[in-house]
């Protein structure tokens, strides 16, 4: 922000000093104001704010002054009020500056500028989100503005109107195929969370993992998402492995319960990788679940022996085709594992089984053909959310 005056308090300076020059139709100031805004300047430049604003103020008493010594005492009073931190008295002098016809466009800009610092100096959250509002008529474009008026309405706890004022951003933003910036989202949720509009948290969280993905972004969103029903017509396993997908895990249960997924859902070794992460990633095995960790272990231990002992004749359906496809990856033999599963999706299966295909491809880093899986079944009413978190996770 600017504490030296601008240009034009040079050329009053320049008015006053060159007398008939300025003769005519110029607008002119008396000596007396001469005298006070000379003075101000010079204490300006040696940032003297408090003797400046006193002197400008005690000259804006005077009796008859014209409208063009008021619009230049006020315009150096902007910056030394704010300066000697007198915000009501720069919100008052900025205010009267703005709307004087001596104003140079050139100059508005700054002189907005003083007005919302000051504003938002004085915690009037209220004010600036209405001079903000105000300047956009001018520029509606302004990013600048439009996320200081979502700050200023989330300040002043006007939840409803931040949301709102989020909207034409992002918009903006669209438009000029900008990113969002982290706070901005952030406010964004928060004024949803406020608000209680789910729909619009979710909202902020999934622009949040696209632009600014992390753990706790990624975590909050899937229990989100888990609470609205994504995963309810294709089971929590997919929850689990996006939580996996993502490295969203946030405690030792979680573990448990993606061991007891992939078990239900015929897959002991994935069960078994569950648990090995949650040792990998520090939060296994735990006081708080140590039985129930070793009971799990015991149970895939039991499992997989048991599979080792089934004939391994080729698969015949093809539901069965994909399941022991998945099974194939999981223990490492992806090249058989991809193809025996991709048979089975030609022959036709349900889209939640045919999500697998997908998942399978993603752990094996095959993040451009996991992609095209998934956008295919985007449209599908079971697994539709569910691709659209997984899109999200494998953006490149």
């Amino acid at each position: 922000m600017r504490r030296i005056p601008h240009r034009l308090a040079s050329l009053l300076l320049i008015a006053l000093l060159a007398g008939p020059a300025f003769a005519g139709n110029e607008p002119t100031v008396g000596p007396a104001v001469g005298k006070a805004l000379k003075s101000a300047v010079e204490q300006l430049g040696g940032k003297q704010y408090s003797a400046a604003s006193a002197g400008l103020m005690a000259a804006l008493q005077a009796e008859s002054l014209t409208a063009f010594e008021r619009f230049s005492l006020n315009r150096l009073l902007v910056g030394a009020a704010l300066g000697d931190k007198q915000y009501a008295v720069a919100v008052k002098s900025a205010r009267e500056v703005l709307g004087s016809a001596f104003l140079n466009e050139q100059e508005r800009g700054t002189v907005q500028q003083s007005l919302l610092a000051a504003l938002m100096k004085q915690g009037q959250f209220q004010e600036l989100a209405q001079a903000c509002t105000q300047f956009l008529e001018r520029n509606p474009a302004d990013v600048s503005l439009l996320e200081l008026r979502l700050k200023a309405n989330y300040l002043g706890k006007q939840y409803t109107q931040a949301i709102q004022s989020a909207l034409p951003l992002l918009n903006v933003l669209e438009r000029q195929q900008a990113t969002p910036s982290e706070e901005m989202l952030k406010l964004l949720a928060a004024s949803a969370s406020e608000a209680t509009d789910w729909a619009m948290y979710q909202n902020a969280l999934r622009k949040l993992v696209k632009h600014y993905p992390n753990a706790e972004y990624w975590s909050d969103l899937l229990y989100r998402s888990q609470a609205d029903g994504a995963f309810k017509a294709v089971g929590d396993l997919q929850f689990y492995r996006l939580l996996r997908a993502t490295r969203s895990y946030r405690d030792s249960g979680e573990f448990i319960d993606a061991a007891d997924a992939a078990i239900k859902a015929g897959y002991p070794l994935e069960a078994a990788q569950f648990l090995d992460l949650g040792v990998a990633m520090g939060l296994l095995p735990h006081a708080d679940v140590k039985d129930a960790y070793a009971d799990r272990r015991k149970q895939v231990e039991k499992l997989l022996a048991l599979e080792a002992k089934q004939p391994s004749g080729k698969a015949k359906s093809p539901l069965a085709m994909v399941a022991n496809g998945y099974n194939e990856v999981l223990a490492g033999r992806v090249d058989a594992g991809l193809k025996s599963m991709s048979e089975g999706v030609a022959v036709g299966v349900p889209s939640v089984v045919r999500v697998n295909y997908a998942v399978a491809q993603a752990m094996v880093g095959q993040h451009e053909q996991a992609r095209a899986e998934m956008a295919r079944l985007l449209t599908d009413a079971q697994c539709g959310k569910l691709a659209e978190l997984w899109l999200l996770a494998l953006r490149p």
